[in-house]
């Protein structure tokens, strides 16, 4: 044990004190003008020296530089009389920098203010927190992309349903109304129906999906909607739809009550077209 007097607040001897410290498993160090004064055994296994040869050593030959001033502004602290917990790294006598974990309070040294500090090395903990957060934040980044990658797919699928539906409607329904305004008989008047009733099924799946996004729209208005955006006129709405012209100005009406730009001079279809998610 170092021969160095020893004195608490309380006056406690250096004789027992010297023995406890000693004795205990914990690693517990005496700091007094930024040098070593009391070192335990556990303390100097830790940085790797002899109890002898961490004697009056300066505590800057064994701290890691980048924390040197993190622990001097706290030993301050304690010598002020407050109770100061704080992490650091060590640089043992092997050059291995290890984590520590410091607590103490002021104590009388010498009858001088000195710090009394407890120490456990705390490498392992600190690694296996770095591990978690490494991991962490690979969790965080592989779940970005993956949203990333899932929106480009919704994206991308709801641009095919659109486009599908599209050319349904501007590929093959008008050719089929034009077929049927020719009074087809027999088997090609139901050729022509089972071929417009497999266009419509085509589309079916995505009008559906359309409708459950736009609640409020019956199945006539999101169709005449969509003729619309199409850039169809109400003259062959009427014709496509067998409706009559008042009747495709009445769902006009109702869809720009609906899209609440009644009182707005915008374009119908103009709307419809810049309108998010292209659902029409």
């Amino acid at each position: 044990m170092q021969k160095n007097s020893y004195n608490t607040d309380q006056n406690m001897s250096s004789l027992s004190v010297g023995l406890l410290l000693d004795e205990v498993q914990e690693a517990i160090v005496v700091i007094q003008d930024e040098l070593h004064k009391y070192v335990n055994k556990k303390a100097a296994e830790i940085d790797g020296y002899t109890v002898e040869e961490m004697h009056n050593k300066p505590i800057k030959e064994t701290i890691y530089p980048d924390d040197y001033r993190k622990v001097v502004l706290n030993n301050k602290k304690r010598l002020k009389g407050q109770a100061v917990k704080y992490r650091y790294r060590t640089i043992d006598k092997n050059g291995q920098v290890k984590w520590l974990e410091s607590y103490g309070i002021r104590i009388l040294w010498d009858n001088r203010p000195a710090t009394l500090c407890f120490v456990n090395e705390i490498t392992a903990q600190i690694n296996a927190e770095n591990k978690l957060k490494e991991k962490s934040k690979q969790l965080e980044e592989t779940n970005n992309a993956l949203n990333v990658l899932l929106q480009h797919r919704e994206k991308d699928m709801r641009e095919a349903e659109e486009k599908i539906v599209h050319n349904v409607k501007e590929l093959i329904l008008p050719y089929i109304e034009k077929l049927k305004k020719r009074h087809l008989s027999g088997d090609l008047a139901s050729y022509v129906d089972i071929i417009e009733k497999h266009a419509k099924d085509i589309i079916s799946p995505f009008m559906m999906k359309m409708m459950h996004q736009y609640r409020s729209f019956t199945p006539r208005e999101i169709q005449i909607a969509s003729l619309i955006r199409d850039g169809k006129t109400t003259k062959e709405i009427s014709e496509l739809l067998n409706i009559s012209s008042e009747t495709v100005n009445m769902y006009r009406k109702r869809l720009r009550r609906k899209f609440q730009i009644t009182n707005k001079d915008e374009n119908l279809r103009t709307y419809l077209l810049f309108l998010n998610g292209g659902i029409f």
